[in-house]
């Protein structure tokens, strides 16, 4: 009790540190033998009722919190990644917006499991074959579908967008999935990849779409950004991204963050970075320059989580 009475009244500041340091705990946050969950205290410590306030205020929580690729998985039951299925002490980028909405989204431990679930699958069945792993064929329209996230892009930028298309082969994704995907410490590895690429064929290839403004107009119309909402969700677009020689297909999204808007006025990209390794932000200006120079960055899509979800 004590413990918890303290994490209630630490600053943002020490509460990041607190989070990291208890890394161990909130590994396996959804495990019953964790000895300690802060789901229900980070919940408590925003009380806004405004889904793009709730946004900024808890993704405020995990700034400067360190990177970690692909941290979570199916939970302690997966059958082939065992990683937790939330966890607060580190994000790679998509695990960051999706923890970060699904925390908004929420005001209890169990709706914020139902909303991440949701969120991370189709129909919100857990399992790998129903994970939203590719961006524009998986994420963005199983959340629009599933009535989390609407697409703005459009709406926002009528005169300017253009729409990127690519062929998502998830056969072959499947069947060039290496051993470093297998996380069960109770079945073979090699038993489970194999299981893996011959799940590949339960699916095909197919066409992916998806809107966004390009970089080259945003970067010399800066003002333009100011029409991005405060906690739009900002994916960055690479139009027909060829992978294929490393995964085994194209791409078109090759990351994620949140727009967020502070009391200067100025309108940051805060997102778990590969690069910094950890949770940053910048102005979102600064970040497009710097992207513009990368010939394969093609622009930006923008959707935003729901606002018309009441928060009781």
């Amino acid at each position: 009790m004590i413990l918890r009475l303290c994490l209630f009244l630490v600053s943002i500041l020490s509460f990041g540190a607190v989070l990291a340091n208890n890394a161990n705990n909130s590994t396996r946050a959804d495990s019953p033998k964790a000895p300690f969950d802060q789901t229900q205290i980070i919940l408590n410590r925003v009380t806004s009722k405004n889904i793009p306030s709730r946004i900024q205020e808890f993704s405020d929580l995990f700034l400067s919190l360190p990177y970690i690729k692909d941290p979570l998985g199916e939970g302690p039951y997966g059958r082939y990644d065992q990683d937790p299925r939330f966890r607060f002490d580190g994000f790679d980028c998509t695990t960051f917006v999706e923890t970060v909405s699904s925390l908004a989204l929420s005001t209890s431990k169990s709706e914020f499991i139902r909303t991440m679930d949701g969120i991370r699958y189709r129909d919100g069945v857990v399992a790998f074959q129903t994970r939203n792993h590719f961006t524009d064929l998986d994420w963005i329209p199983n959340n629009i579908h599933s009535g989390f996230v609407v697409e703005l892009t459009t709406e926002l930028f009528p005169d300017l967008y253009k729409t990127a298309r690519t062929t998502i082969d998830k056969p072959q994704w499947y069947r060039m999935l290496g051993l470093d995907r297998i996380h069960n410490f109770d079945v073979s590895s090699e038993i489970l990849i194999e299981e893996l690429h011959r799940m590949g064929s339960q699916f095909r290839p197919l066409l992916s779409t998806i809107n966004f403004v390009p970089i080259d107009s945003l970067v010399s119309q800066i003002d333009l950004i100011d029409r991005i909402p405060n906690g739009s969700i900002i994916n960055f677009v690479r139009a027909d991204w060829n992978l294929k020689k490393y995964i085994g297909t194209n791409m078109n999204v090759s990351h994620q963050g949140f727009a967020i808007r502070k009391a200067d006025g100025i309108l940051y990209f805060r997102h778990a970075s590969s690069e910094l390794k950890r949770v940053t932000e910048e102005p979102l200006s600064f970040y497009l320059q710097r992207m513009s120079a990368i010939k394969s960055i093609s622009g930006i899509n923008i959707i935003q989580v729901k606002n018309d979800r009441p928060i009781m």
